[in-house]
């Protein structure tokens, strides 16, 4: 499996080698070989979990590789704690793992600390400066900025917020989540956007997701979205979906074994030279079979 990059490289987060932004796919370089479970992105900084390691890139300025230093390729980062990682975020400026043991650990100028423990962790979700935690026992917990769950402080250890909850999503203030009832619902704290409070009406959801400012759900393999789109970030149109991935204010998805781009192109993460895509835009990448999304920067995995 191959891993393409594309869109904004500040302090290298693309993994490709330089720090310029680039509008085409390029390959990413210091990866091994292995399965990659999972790709996540902050403002500078980008991992990579592969067989339970993770490897990062670009900037570790507030310690959020580890402590590594900055890097245009991909490294191990130093997690060196006797614990098998089954999941990972991104803050803007930090990094949330989370241990098959439960416990939580957040990066920081002194490396990795721990901040809590949650039974057989099902999902994160991560966005700015808050990380939602989601476990198997549908039991929801926050970390981090405090206003987005009405509190005036900054939440230094996991804490539960909500039950009965099968997925979630973080948008830049807000955060939106699904019960086991089926009931979607925005959190009420925090800056939430008025266009997010507007749910439509949408069927039986499977997949939960956010940019800084609008959300998305799949339904029936299509997308629904709803929120700001000044910046055409919203799906563009009603075409069944494979599989897709939202990030700051751009998304991509697989349709018919193609990748498209859609939304906010300022730094050629959508693949092409305008600041905004009209409609879907191929990015031309053979045999895409996963796609993830972060602040301005694509990531493409291929076979």
């Amino acid at each position: 499996m191959r891993m393409y990059a594309l869109g904004s490289n500040s302090c290298g987060k693309l993994g490709i080698g330089t720090e310029e932004d680039s509008n085409q796919p390029v390959l990413v370089q210091g990866l091994p070989e292995g399965v990659i479970q999972l790709v996540a992105s902050g403002g500078n900084h980008t991992v990579v979990l592969i067989n339970g390691v993770l490897y990062g890139c670009g900037a570790d300025d507030c310690g959020q590789l580890g402590g590594m230093g900055n890097c245009v390729v991909f490294r191990r980062v130093p997690f060196d704690i006797a614990d098998q990682i089954v999941y990972v975020s991104c803050g803007w400026e930090d990094t949330l793992v989370s241990c098959k043991s439960g416990k939580v650990y957040i990066s920081t100028n002194i490396g990795f600390e721990c901040v809590g423990k949650v039974d057989s962790i099902k999902k994160t979700a991560s966005c700015m400066k808050h990380h939602l935690i989601l476990s198997h026992c549908s039991r929801l917990y926050h970390y981090g900025n405090g206003k987005v769950i009405g509190s005036n402080s900054e939440k230094s250890s996991v804490t539960e917020i909500a039950q009965h909850i099968v997925d979630i999503a973080a948008g830049r203030s807000f955060y939106v989540t699904i019960g086991k009832n089926g009931v979607l619902e925005i959190s009420q704290h925090g800056r939430v956007p008025k266009e997010v409070m507007n749910v439509p009406s949408i069927g039986d959801v499977s997949h939960l997701q956010a940019t800084w400012s609008a959300v998305f759900v799949e339904s029936n393999n299509k997308i629904v979205s709803w929120g700001k789109n000044v910046l055409d970030q919203l799906f563009p149109n009603d075409e069944s979906v494979e599989q897709f991935s939202v990030g700051s204010s751009h998304g991509l998805c697989i349709i018919n074994n193609q990748c498209y781009a859609w939304g906010w192109n300022e730094h050629g993460n959508c693949g092409n030279n305008e600041k905004q895509t009209n409609g879907l835009h191929l990015i031309s990448v053979s045999n895409p079979k996963a796609v993830f999304a972060g602040a301005a920067a694509s990531f493409i995995l291929a076979d």
